[in-house]
């Protein structure tokens, strides 16, 4: 029986591509949240980079990686004003539909 994935708050958060190594192809880079956690089990409080998402919800504001669950606070207000500005939807990220 596999352990229970842990479930972290994560605020000031954003998605970005991020490559696997130094010489990804652009279509091979992974989405990762970077953002601000406290009570990480392992990683403590501070800001991180997650492993690749594989699972995301803008409507119930849950992202999910390898190990951990992420339940989504607050994104952060740059990337969301970067969104707005290139007309990209949040909701294109969600794996959900």
């Amino acid at each position: 029986m596999s352990k229970p994935k842990q479930v972290v708050i994560i605020d000031n958060w954003k998605l970005v591509k991020y490559p696997v190594n130094g010489y990804s192809a652009p279509e091979t880079l992974s989405t990762v949240l970077v953002g601000d956690i406290k009570d990480h089990p392992i990683k403590g409080a501070g800001t991180i980079r997650t492993s690749r998402v594989i699972w995301f919800s803008s409507i119930l504001n849950i992202a999910e990686t390898n190990n951990t669950i992420y339940n989504l606070g607050e994104p952060d207000k740059d990337w969301l004003t970067w969104l707005s500005i290139n007309d990209i939807k949040l909701d294109q990220y969600d794996t959900t539909k």
